[in-house]
Parts: C-alpha cells; structure tokens; sequence
C-alpha cells in the first residue's frame, strides 16, 4: 500500500470517528432531563426528602415539582407552589436592598453604621455597612443566646428596629471588625420555588440592580463570602448561591451563572441525610453530565464487634482537625473532635456509614492488618492518617 493511500485511510477513520462522536453526543442531547431529575427526586424522597425542587436552565424552567408532604396531619402534598420558610437565603433580599439605595445616591456601603444608629458605641465607629453584609462587622449576633429557652422567648417577642438594635448595642464586639464570622441571619420570610427562580433571574440580569452592584455583590470578602452569596466552584464551574435553615426548614438556590443554570431546593423536614445542598448538587450534576449517584438506603450488616477495637483511634483530616472513632458497647461511635458521637454501621468489616448525615468511612489497613488511615466519603474523598 503507497503512502498517499494509507494517508486517505487515516483521514476516512478519523472522520468516521469524529461523526460517531458527534452522533453520541446527540443521542445523549436527546435523552430527556427530567426523567432523571424526577429518578433522583423520587429516590431522595424514599430517604426522607420532602420538599419543592425547581430547575431551569437560560431562562427557562425544565423542572418544578413538589414530594412528601407540606402538611401531613391534612394530608397536603408539597406542589412547586407550596410556601417554605427561607432562613438566611434571605440576605441576598437585604443586600440587593443596600445596592439599590447606593445607586439611588441614599447611601453608601462605606458610610460608618453609626451614621445610621442613635447613641452608637464607640466600638462600632469603624464598622460600615460592607462589614455587616460580609459579616465581619465583630458585632454581636442577637440569636447567640445561652439557651433554646431563652431564643424561643426572644423569637416570640416584638420589638422594633430601634429596640432590636438596643437589645445588643451594650455587648462588647466579639473580634476586631475585619474577622469572619458565622454568617447568621434572622430570615424570617417565606417564599416559593417558582419565585425564587423569577428572583434569580432578575438579580443575574439588569432588571433589579445595575451590572456594577450585581459584580459588587458578588465579589467574594473572606472565605468566599459576598453580599448574602456565597461564590465558589462545584462541578469545576463557579457556582453563586446561599443556604438557609430555620426551625424545620433547610433551603437552597443555587447558579452556575456562565451556564445559566438554577437550581431550588425547599425542605419542610429538618431530618435526613440528603439536604438541600447535596440534592441541589447532585440535580445540577445531571444537567452538567457530571457523575452523581441516585440515593439509595445503605443496609447495615452484622459483623464481629472485636473488630472494632482496631478502629479506635484518633485520625488527622488536616491540622489542628481530628476525628475521633470511639466504641461504646458494641457500637463503633465516631465524630469531629469536640462535637457528640454518632453511630457508625457496617457496610462490610471496613465499609461504615452514617445515618444521621450522608457520609460514609472507609477503614484502610497496611500488609500486617494494621489499621494505617481512614477515609471520610463526604462531599468527595478526604484522607485521614491514624495519630494515636
């Protein structure tokens, strides 16, 4: 065979592969979105999952639908109508809010909070406005209460602006105004999938506020932390979003704004392992093609508890960040330092899980059966070498 036939050869193969590789990707273009998403939704509800799911991608809503119940002792189901309590989703409402005032000249977020505060604290004179949205003001947080009694008198109680404020101005800061804090926030409003998505989409476009404060909102301060968003990367895509939780109710909306995807997820039940956060991920995946796993109910198997006592131990995941594996009884018990012990059941002699959280262990032994680290599958693969 000359040369010049052996190249067209080559460039016949390569072409025939080109157009197998475009059909394939058309084939799987065709599969249809929302019979996996509702696959998903339908397995996290076997899981405890109940609550309202929306999907939309350049604008458009693919997928809303509601599982489990929003009212069990009626027997009302939760539609892509249902009403879910927000919790700290709504600090984006109160950012956009503050840039919106910037624009119309009212304010600044630079100007001094004692500008707006009658007999303000010393303390706070170099607090400003930007502070408070990334929270790092060093002012006191008012549910940092000393006990569950005392936060559910105080929720119970109406005060005003000015008397709500007072409530805390007398506290001392609890860091110099610049370190991060937990970002708590009342969020005491409620609101639908559906009109989180109408929300969505006005704050990633021009309608709500200007090109200028959308980028000032979300450009990240500390610990990718912006104006009441988070921005960071899942599925190697920047991401912008914000949970929330209170009293019973867990919620997300998440965007992955250069494809132009949202996601909603609204949960009335404050128990499962699948929360929001994993469910949003996991519902993005699919749109993304990336990998993702239906849920399914892990069964716990018998095994000899002798051999928990080769697990027990202290295990570094990272500096000054250790997880303890402990035994109580017959039950190999295992947590965070410093927080309480959960159960860990078997999968197999070195497969364990979690039933309180979606995580799972993996025990792994050198040649001589000693027991050299572990692995913690939550949220990814992290490694933790046995210290002790």
């Amino acid at each position: 065979m000359n040369k010049t036939k052996t190249v067209a050869i080559c460039l016949v193969i390569l072409t025939a592969l080109s157009l197998f590789a475009a059909v394939s990707k058309l084939a799987q273009a065709a599969v249809p979105i929302t019979p996996k998403l509702d696959e998903y939704l339908n397995a996290a509800a076997k899981q405890g999952f109940t609550g309202s799911a929306l999907v939309a991608r350049g604008g458009k809503v693919i997928f809303s639908k509601g599982y489990g119940m929003a009212n069990a002792e009626w027997d009302i189901p939760n539609t892509a109508q249902t009403k879910f309590r927000l919790g700290s989703i709504t600090k984006q409402f109160t950012a956009a809010s503050i840039l919106l005032l910037q624009e119309r000249g009212k304010l600044s977020v630079q100007d001094p909070v004692c500008k707006y505060v009658a007999e303000c604290p010393k303390a706070w004179e170099p607090v400003t406005i930007h502070h408070l949205l990334v929270h790092t003001s060093g002012i006191p947080s008012y549910t940092d209460v000393k006990s569950p009694e005392e936060f559910r008198k105080m929720s119970l109680t109406q005060v005003t602006p000015a008397g709500f404020v007072d409530s805390f101005k007398s506290k001392p800061l609890e860091f110099p105004v610049g370190d991060m804090t937990v970002p708590y926030a009342a969020g005491s409003l409620y609101s639908t999938v559906e009109d989180l998505f109408a929300w969505n989409e006005a704050l990633f476009s021009d309608k709500l506020i200007s090109a200028k404060s959308r980028e000032a909102m979300m450009t990240a301060d500390k610990n990718n932390y912006a104006y009441g968003l988070v921005v960071n990367q899942q599925h190697n895509r920047k991401m912008v979003s914000h949970g929330g939780g209170i009293n019973g109710f867990n919620t997300i909306p998440a965007r992955f704004p250069e494809e132009k995807i949202t996601v909603v997820v609204l949960r009335n039940a404050d128990y499962g392992i699948l929360g929001p956060g994993k469910i949003s991920n996991d519902l993005a995946a699919i749109l993304l093609g990336e990998k993702y796993e239906i849920p399914r109910e892990r069964v716990a198997v018998k095994v000899d508890p002798k051999i928990f006592d080769a697990y027990v131990g202290e295990y570094e995941l990272a500096p000054n960040r250790v997880f303890i594996v402990g035994k109580e009884g017959d039950k190999l018990m295992a947590a965070p330092k410093g927080r309480p012990q959960a159960e860990l059941f078997p999968e197999s002699e070195t497969k364990f899980f979690l039933k309180i959280v979606d995580a799972q262990v993996t025990f792994v032994k050198d040649d001589k059966s000693a027991v050299t680290h572990l692995i913690l599958h939550q949220g990814g693969d992290q490694k933790a070498k046995k210290i002790k």
